[in-house]
């Protein structure tokens, strides 16, 4: 090995470890701030309340609740959906470097790049889209009056959310496929560890149903008509 390639290949595998640490702590961070708001630790998520001023109102007013509670969390949107897109371009960085150090052009090796890449960049697309929500939140003066405004407003910000579900889920679908690759290349190429094809399968048969699986969110109540 000649002196530029030796430098190349230690400047990769800085790449590798830099990006390792930086995808790994974000991934940590990120993943501690969802479960603490998906299992309430800071408030009760608000649900729909049946009163006699009439569903239209019902739920114009459940929505400034939510709209209340998220504002109350909006440090903790931010946060995270801000470190996960951080942690899948690290992510990528890292798969480009284990890529290169495997120097190997074996059919494997191409996909597992392919599929990290997009696979991250969809991923990082959908928590960005989430995070636009938080124009929704910041605000404090929401009113339930009038309530068709209410309930406009509140569903343009479901929709919002919304859009972010199935991309979420085809990202970690494609993911799955470049971690199947990753594994396989592991126990092909000694350059790469064998007891990470272990992780690397494990995390592929995990990932899709825990993170695909979100935990069930206060449905409001439907009405005839919001106009």
């Amino acid at each position: 090995m000649s002196d530029d390639e030796a430098t190349t290949e230690q400047a990769w595998r800085t790449v590798a470890r830099i990006s390792g640490y930086v995808a790994g702590s974000c991934f940590l961070a990120g993943t501690v701030l969802y479960l603490l708001d998906a299992l309430d630790a800071f408030g009760q998520s608000p649900t729909p309340q049946q009163t006699g001023a009439g569903e239209l109102q019902d739920e114009a007013n459940f929505w400034v609740a939510a709209f209340a509670h998220r504002h109350h969390l909006l440090w903790n949107v931010i946060c995270r959906d801000t470190l996960f897109p951080l942690a899948f371009m690290a992510l990528i960085a890292l798969i480009l470097a284990t890529r290169k150090l495997a120097a190997t052009e074996r059919p494997e090796a191409h996909l597992m790049e392919t599929f990290f890449i997009i696979g991250g960049t969809i991923s990082a697309l959908s928590d960005l889209i989430f995070l636009a929500g938080s124009d929704y939140w910041r605000p404090t003066e929401w009113s339930a009056v009038p309530a068709e405004r209410m309930v406009a407003v509140g569903r343009s910000a479901e929709a919002l959310g919304a859009l972010t579900r199935w991309p979420e889920a085809a990202g970690f679908v494609v993911l799955a496929f470049g971690l199947a690759c990753l594994g396989r290349l592991c126990h092909l190429r000694t350059e790469l560890p064998s007891r990470l094809a272990l992780f690397a399968y494990g995390e592929d048969c995990s990932s899709s149903a825990s993170r695909s699986q979100a935990l069930p969110k206060p449905t409001p109540p439907t009405t005839s008509s919001a106009s």
